[in-house]
């Protein structure tokens, strides 16, 4: 149980250098603001772009996926990965534009 507290503290602070860049002066924002369902939005549309994956993953392991065979279809579906990815992400980013935009 110690091992996985100090195993949780670890991620979590490497995981903040990468995300919290964007995720904390957007809470910030959003305090500061207010919260309003237009914040709500953007939140959510992030919190999904950043979730999603990692609750995939932890799905498929969950549901016994070796992380052996995990990596072996990262590797046969890299192109559609990334293509997926090239289709997702800007259509995420066009949603939180578009969001961000209407109420200003």
């Amino acid at each position: 149980m110690v091992a996985g507290f100090v195993l949780g503290v670890i991620v979590s602070g490497l995981g903040l250098s990468c995300t919290g860049q964007i995720y904390l002066p957007v809470l910030i924002v959003i305090n500061r603001t207010g919260m309003t369902w237009h914040s709500l939005e953007l939140l959510t549309i992030y919190n999904l772009a950043f979730i999603v994956p990692l609750a995939l993953v932890t799905g498929l392991a969950a549901a016994g996926m070796s992380g052996k065979r995990l990596a072996e279809l990262a590797r046969q579906n890299v192109t559609g990965a990334k293509l997926f990815m090239a289709i997702i992400f800007p259509l995420f980013a066009a949603a939180m534009f578009y969001l961000a935009t209407i109420t200003n």
